[in-house]
């Protein structure tokens, strides 16, 4: 039996993708979140195999969940489940431990087909998607963003930055000391490029849709 747990802000797509499951005997829903607070939450337990997880969360994004769930040092396997089509983030989250990548409006026989796939070691990508990853891998015509050269903590701190959080506020949450966190600001401006105020953080952040 797959265990496993769906993270995603819609009810009625969660409500799905739980009939769909249900009609299969070797799997089961033991968890669900809406959030990603609720879905670190539900991470940290026992009680999964397998978690399928939208990018689009109202409070992070779902990249930082995983990278945050592969910092724990949890390995179990990840499905990525969105609409969002980009091949620069699609990569991110398979950098950062994601195990499969897979659109929304896909079918529900290639979704299940996707999650026992995943669930036995395996790495699950669309056509188009494993296309463009073998055409570009060691090309250096590869558009590479800035934020690419940011490491996990790096970005983690450029993500809150843009959402509004106050340097006291994402130092609590990170357990670090202010300090550290502005020390870590300047660094990312630095790898950004970016000469200006925290609002020109904001701005890149925003037109290279990170806040998603």
């Amino acid at each position: 039996m797959i265990r496993i747990i769906i993270i995603d802000d819609h009810g009625l797509f969660r409500d799905g993708l739980s009939s769909l499951i249900a009609k299969n005997g070797d799997l089961s829903i033991t968890g669900e979140a809406g959030n990603a607070v609720d879905a670190l939450t539900l991470m940290a337990g026992d009680g999964w195999d397998l978690a399928l997880l939208d990018v689009r969360l109202p409070d992070m994004s779902g990249l930082e969940v995983l990278r945050r769930v592969r910092a724990s040092g949890c390995l179990r396997p990840v499905l990525v489940v969105t609409q969002i089509q980009d091949f620069h983030l699609a990569r991110r989250l398979l950098q950062s431990g994601a195990n499969g990548f897979i659109d929304k409006t896909c079918l529900g026989d290639e979704l299940l087909r996707a999650i026992r796939l995943v669930s036995q070691g395996g790495l699950y990508l669309t056509d188009e998607l494993r296309d463009r990853l073998a055409t570009n891998t060691g090309q250096p015509e590869v558009k590479e963003h800035p934020h690419d050269r940011l490491s996990a903590q790096e970005y983690t701190i450029l993500i809150r930055i843009a959402r509004g959080m106050t340097v006291s506020r994402i130092a609590d949450d990170l357990r670090v000391s202010p300090s550290t966190v502005t020390t870590y600001r300047r660094r990312i401006k630095d790898k950004l490029g970016i000469q200006g105020s925290t609002a020109d953080l904001v701005r890149y952040a925003m037109e290279h849709a990170l806040l998603m």
